[in-house]
């Protein structure tokens, strides 16, 4: 089943938690550049732009303020 990211822009803090998590978990370093995930600041509310979906996502975990989950069907929410 294909994973669909969606962003909450009202619940992001554009900490970019999720990024870091993300770029450790797969590369084993702590660098925004190589996460599979990217928010972007668009005025006065952070925009998840890209991210792979990955199976286990570290970022769920990860985000302090709970953007980031999987509904019912699996679907990573953001």
């Amino acid at each position: 089943m294909v994973k669909y990211l969606y962003a909450d822009p009202l619940k992001c803090s554009g900490c970019k938690i999720c990024e870091l998590v993300c770029s450790f978990t797969f590369n084993g370093v702590l660098d925004p550049n190589r996460a599979r995930i990217k928010v972007v600041s668009l005025g006065h509310l952070d925009e998840v732009l890209v991210c792979r979906n990955c199976r286990d996502a570290p970022c769920i975990e990860a985000c302090p303020r709970e953007a980031i989950y999987r509904d019912e069907r699996e679907v990573v929410m953001v």
